[in-house]
């Protein structure tokens, strides 16, 4: 599976990296260093030259410079046209901007040098005083290898700077090209990784519609399973009501025959108790009177008894004091009768 991360950082190189430093370890210091910056001017060519060539290419002579000054107008419009022309291609294929300008500078050199040869030529011959109307082959012999003399010495001096210069541009454009070949590589590889990202997630995403389609069937079937069991213990609880209800009415029933029976078994038990109670107290009343009657007869006797010693005892407290008053009349009457004495 292809990491997030690689995908996200993979980016194609729109602008090229300041290879400055290592342009000159490779071909030579400069007069100046300049920072990188976008030249997409006209009056940015001298440190586009600054960054392309080494010390020895800027050693211009000022009639040069002058050259190049009045040449410059002369090839402005073809140089707007390569300008876009490249700027173009730039946007199509791709290529650095350095080997680009690098290259158009080059054209730019070449085409200066030979307008500034043919000037120079023109102008020797422009400026020559005509002496005759007749000239010599040897005068113009003569002339042309003074003409010829400066140039050759100037092409022997730019020889080895443009074979140096062309040996540098050959070497960024394989650089280029290796870069190309392996932005292309890396492309083609991150299209089959997007391609693999693409069906990787195709695979997921299907995967993730047959989880939630298997997820949503067993929702529905838990849904119907506890629908299910919810009416099974529905159900169940009502069949359990039904039962208890029943249960408890017979439990009602039983425990009401169980006070019936009971209340008349306390009521048999009672009216019993009751029964023998009234016999017991019957018993004891009729035991009670025959023993007060009992006691009656006992206690008239024993009254009659005692009346009968009461009388006797008064009969003889009666014969007693009878006898005690006549002993006593009598003693009073001999008591009389011896005081008559």
């Amino acid at each position: 599976m292809i990491e997030g991360s690689e995908a996200e950082e993979f980016y194609y190189e729109l602008w090229p990296k300041d290879n400055s430093e290592e342009w000159v370890e490779r071909f030579g210091s400069r007069p100046y260093k300049v920072k990188w910056r976008q030249v997409g001017h006209s009056n940015d060519i001298t440190e586009l030259r600054s960054l392309m060539t080494s010390t020895e290419w800027h050693v211009f002579s000022s009639e040069q410079l002058k050259q190049f000054e009045k040449q410059k107008v002369g090839f402005i419009k073809p140089t707007y046209t390569i300008l876009l022309l490249s700027l173009f291609l730039l946007a199509r294929i791709k290529l650095p901007i350095l080997i680009l300008f690098g290259s158009l500078y080059s054209l730019f050199d070449k085409i200066g040098r030979e307008n500034n040869a043919t000037n120079g030529e023109k102008r020797i011959f422009e400026t020559a005083e005509p002496t005759s109307t007749v000239i010599s082959l040897e005068d113009i012999h003569t002339e042309q290898e003074t003409v010829k003399r400066p140039r050759d010495e100037l092409e022997a001096k730019r020889t080895p700077l443009d074979k140096a210069h062309q040996e540098a541009i050959n070497n960024l454009k394989d650089e280029v090209t290796a870069k190309r070949k392996a932005l292309d590589k890396a492309h083609q590889e991150a299209a089959k990784k997007a391609k693999r990202t693409a069906l990787e997630k195709a695979q997921q995403e299907a995967a993730k519609r047959v989880k939630d389609e298997e997820k949503a069937k067993r929702k529905a079937l838990d849904k119907a399973h506890q629908e299910a069991i919810k009416k099974v213990k529905d159900e169940a609880k009502t069949k359990r009501k039904t039962l208890n209800k029943a249960q408890k009415k017979a439990t009602r029933k039983l425990k009401d025959e169980a006070r019936a029976k009971r209340k008349a078994c306390n009521r048999a038990e009672k009216d019993e108790k009751k029964a023998k109670k009234t016999a017991l107290e019957k018993a004891q009343q009729e035991a009670a009177k025959r023993v007060k009657d009992e006691e009656k007869v006992k206690r008239k006797a024993l009254d009659k008894a005692y009346q009968e010693a009461i009388n006797n005892l008064k009969d003889e407290v009666t014969a007693k004091r009878k006898a005690l008053d006549k002993a006593h009349q009598e003693a009073a009457k001999r008591l009389k009768d011896s005081r008559i004495r």
